[in-house]
């Protein structure tokens, strides 16, 4: 029979706790700012948390559909970091799409939870992979998240299209990715302003042509911080004439 959620979240809770144990209080206080979250931050090493995820829990040998809905429950009700890093962790070792694809229903409302940009990487993951898998299913809400209110959607609105681009196996064209990008120029939120430059980087790992013509076509509405990530692994001769451009237009206003 497998454990309530509230129980399953205390056995997490417990399994975590000697782990923190030794971690000082300015440790913590640093991650917590740096990755800018109101979760509690134990500040256990990753290896330690990836470790514990291996070695499971007394729910881990259910069956998927069992276990998504415990990690689901514990998603909703941990209040650290690293309890709803063990539900990622979880889930991101689901590597067959169509296994991972059945949960979407699940895994799109975990955005909700969402307050920094660490665990916004790790459903970027996991959206990318079921997106690759299926876009018909993905991509319809992707695309209505693109002018959400809430500002982790509308990062995942782009982020999530690709992730990282080597580890996609059926990419959505370039003119898909970039009608993403194009209303989100403007946006005030600065995690979404740094999705839109990795966005823009991985589009120009897969198609560089057009990730590049959509650059100079947009150049003076891209953000300083889209600019930066967009343009970091561009050739440094083309990185220079962009720079150039923007700084002389900001020069003639």
């Amino acid at each position: 029979m497998p454990p309530s959620i509230p129980a399953a979240l205390r056995e997490i809770e417990a399994a975590l706790a000697p782990l923190a144990a030794a971690q000082d209080a300015g440790r913590v206080a640093f991650l917590r700012n740096y990755i800018g979250t109101r979760l509690d931050v134990l500040a256990i090493p990753v290896p330690a948390q990836r470790k514990l995820a291996k070695a499971g829990f007394s729910f881990s040998h259910l069956e998927p559909a069992a276990q998504i809905a415990i990690w689901d429950g514990v998603w909703q009700r941990g209040r650290s970091l690293e309890v709803l890093g063990q539900a990622l962790y979880y889930t991101s070792a689901i590597r067959d799409g169509a296994a991972l694809a059945a949960h979407w229903p699940t895994l799109r409302g975990w955005v909700d939870r969402v307050d920094n940009w660490a665990l916004s990487d790790g459903l970027s993951d996991l959206y990318a992979r079921i997106l690759d898998h299926d876009r018909r299913l993905v991509l319809p809400t992707l695309q209505a998240w693109n002018g959400d209110p809430f500002p982790w959607r509308r990062r995942q609105s782009v982020v999530a299209l690709l992730n990282y681009a080597r580890g996609r196996t059926n990419p959505l064209p370039a003119k898909t990715i970039l009608a993403q990008v194009k209303p989100r120029l403007a946006d005030p939120d600065v995690f979404v302003q740094k999705g839109i430059g990795w966005c823009l980087r991985e589009t120009g790992n897969l198609y560089p042509d057009a990730a590049l013509a959509f650059l100079d076509k947009n150049l003076h509405g891209l953000s300083s911080i889209a600019f930066a990530s967009a343009t970091e692994k561009l050739a440094p001769a083309i990185k220079a004439r962009l720079k150039a451009a923007r700084a002389a237009a900001r020069r003639k206003r």
